[in-house]
């Protein structure tokens, strides 16, 4: 709702509900799974029409009622052949590792973020914390880490660092491409 008065626009907006963050650990399993479940039917929706939210956090979701509503379009990606590809501008722990080494954004970012807020659900931890306490890293250096990428959650430097932590970027295309050559070749 907009009221006009005097040359101010005033914006009334309904009351959403609380970010998913701060029920972190607190919710039941099944709880936990119906929530998860409403957010695939959103994200489904989203890219049955080639469209990707682009910064999907624990932040960007919201609790009311026991009804998850995504937030914040601010980041969203048109994945049509008319468009050229679109920049990362996913928050860095939640950004997969395509996306850390092309720079790019594609719908299978959705997905990955997806895993990373349900880890987060379930473990109270973020996966990159997990990750980099699997890798041998110390606890103290980790929280560091972590520290320091959500100070400033798109830093080049922070997702620089983090690439180092994923499995070595592999040519995605290429290897695709390759694949159907390959199959073609065989099929003769």
């Amino acid at each position: 709702v907009t009221i006009r008065a005097a040359s101010i626009v005033h914006l009334e907006l309904k009351y959403a509900g609380t970010p998913l963050v701060n029920h972190r650990r607190l919710l039941d399993k099944s709880s936990l799974l119906s929530l998860f479940y409403q957010l695939l039917l959103q994200l489904s929706f989203l890219h049955k029409h080639h469209i990707s939210h682009g910064d999907l956090k624990l932040e960007n979701l919201l609790l009311l009622h026991n009804t998850l509503r995504l937030i914040d379009y601010g980041s969203v990606c048109f994945h049509y052949p008319c468009f050229a590809p679109t920049y990362a501008r996913c928050t860095t722990l939640y950004c997969s590792p395509e996306e850390l080494m092309t720079h790019r954004h594609y719908i299978s970012t959705d997905i990955w973020s997806f895993g990373c807020c349900l880890f987060e659900m379930v473990t109270g931890r973020s996966f990159v914390y997990a990750l980099l306490r699997t890798s041998g890293v110390s606890q103290e250096d980790a929280r560091a880490f972590i520290n320091y990428i959500n100070q400033d959650t798109t830093s080049k430097q922070g997702q620089a660092m983090l690439r180092a932590f994923y499995t070595p970027y592999r040519d995605w295309e290429t290897d695709r491409k390759s694949t159907r050559l390959n199959s073609s070749h065989s099929a003769k």
